[in-house]
């Protein structure tokens, strides 16, 4: 992973028919999908940046970029995603799954993870 939004390849990703999954080492984590044009993406980074640094290795957060993404149409698909940013969870297989529906702050993601992620870092 090349910078401070743990950015991934396509390399990364395993497409298994209409799932995809990355090795997370049996942990559970989260997936943003971004573009570098797009304003709300820019928005946000500074705050996943913080969920990176926040979560550390104990819930990996990654992410991949558009343009990374056009690489392989198959990928693109398959993560059935609605638009930029998206937030997908990845479940302890490895398995990305369902979007991120809620506010876009690092409470709420926090929260998020807590009450649905089953893993619950102490806040200071």
């Amino acid at each position: 992973m090349s910078n401070t939004l743990n950015e991934l390849t396509v390399k990364h990703f395993q497409v298994k028919g209409s799932d995809v999954y990355l090795n997370t080492q049996g942990k559970s984590g989260m997936l943003m999908i971004f573009w570098n044009n797009c304003g709300h993406c820019v928005t946000f980074k500074p705050i996943y940046r913080q969920l990176i640094t926040y979560m550390n290795d104990s819930f990996p957060c990654v992410s991949i970029e558009a343009a990374e993404l056009e690489k392989n149409p198959q990928l693109k698909k398959a993560l059935n995603f609605p638009g930029y940013p998206t937030i997908k969870n990845i479940d302890h297989t490895g398995k990305i799954t369902g979007n991120y529906e809620g506010n876009r702050n690092l409470d709420d993601i926090l929260t998020f993870i807590c009450t649905t992620q089953n893993y619950c870092p102490l806040r200071t």
